[in-house]
């Protein structure tokens, strides 16, 4: 995790709906990271485009 250890980070149990789960298993496998990064990555973005940041991945992309 990035701000902080997996120790002392908030859990959250979330409902993924039907084929979402292979989805991102295969897209965090795709990247070398963990699903759980890879679902937080996601979740960093999608505040940072709210917050009106610019996506660095659709920029460079």
């Amino acid at each position: 995790m990035r701000n902080g250890n997996s120790h002392t980070a908030a859990k959250f149990v979330v409902r993924l709906p039907d084929g979402m789960r292979d989805q991102v298993e295969q897209r965090s496998n795709t990247d070398h990271i963990s699903m759980n990064s890879f679902i937080v990555q996601a979740i960093e973005e999608k505040l940072a485009r709210a917050a009106g940041k610019p996506d660095l991945v659709s920029h460079f992309g």
